[in-house]
């Protein structure tokens, strides 16, 4: 319409007497040929604004099992060269942990290697020793994570079933494991998974782990993840690297 004004020539309407001061059939088409388009584009737009907002409506919706607003968490990696062992590792993790539960407000402080919803710490293969795959077969996969007794308390992770770890169970005992109740559903749906015992990383050697609790569910591979996952004691493996809750 701008471009149509400018082209008019005024004087020329006002000589021959004409009131009106528009443009000719032609302009008026590629109006109406602009206007279409302009409605064809927004359309897309519309729909596809309408869909990024219901997708992240659902998003929020999503548990990823824990209550983010009343948990905080820092990373933090110790230097190798003051810290070279797991034992001098596991004795600053322990006093930091009880300096920090001393804070006001803090109900309880533990470590986990993974920081969800989206950053696993490992993905491990392993096999149940009551049901192993066929040979040939692949290994069933699920996120792996060593964390310290307090870590269910301090992300709010409820202990289903049988116990949760205990200081005692160290790399000097029995190796133990806690799975999610998604890990349940999915491999062990027929009978307790409290009591069996699988092979972790594919070593058949290696003295077995047995399941001893049963966690919900937290999301390690993003929020459309499925909640398993597979937990050890830090203590019989103590890293230099955790994030502390």
């Amino acid at each position: 319409p701008a471009l149509a004004l400018f082209r008019r020539d005024f004087s020329s309407a006002v000589r021959s007497g004409d009131r009106e001061i528009g443009a000719g059939r032609s302009t008026h088409v590629l109006r109406g040929v602009l206007v279409t388009a302009q409605f064809a584009l927004a359309l897309p737009v519309l729909a596809t604004a309408a869909l990024l907002i219901n997708s992240f409506v659902r998003l929020q919706r999503v548990d990823v099992g824990f209550d983010p607003r009343t948990v905080a968490y820092v990373r933090a990696s110790l230097p190798l060269a003051r810290y070279a062992s797991p034992n001098d590792a596991s004795v600053f993790w322990r006093r930091a942990l009880a300096r920090l539960a001393e804070q006001p407000g803090v109900i309880a402080a533990g470590v986990n290697e993974s920081m969800p919803p989206d950053e696993p710490a490992d993905i491990n293969n392993f096999d149940l020793v009551d049901r192993p795959v066929q040979p040939g077969d692949a290994q069933p996969t699920a996120p792996y994570m060593s964390v310290n007794p307090t870590f269910f308390a301090a992300a709010g992770v409820p202990v289903l079933e049988g116990r949760n770890f205990a200081e005692t169970d160290t790399g000097s005992g029995p190796q133990v494991m806690i799975v999610s109740r998604s890990w349940v559903r999915h491999y062990s749906a027929d009978r307790p998974a409290v009591g069996r015992q699988l092979q972790g990383g594919g070593c058949t050697t290696c003295q077995p782990f047995t399941i001893i609790g049963v966690v919900g569910d937290v999301k390690y591979q993003g929020l459309g993840g499925n909640g398993e996952a597979m937990y050890v004691p830090a203590a019989q493996n103590m890293s230099a690297n955790y994030y502390l809750f």
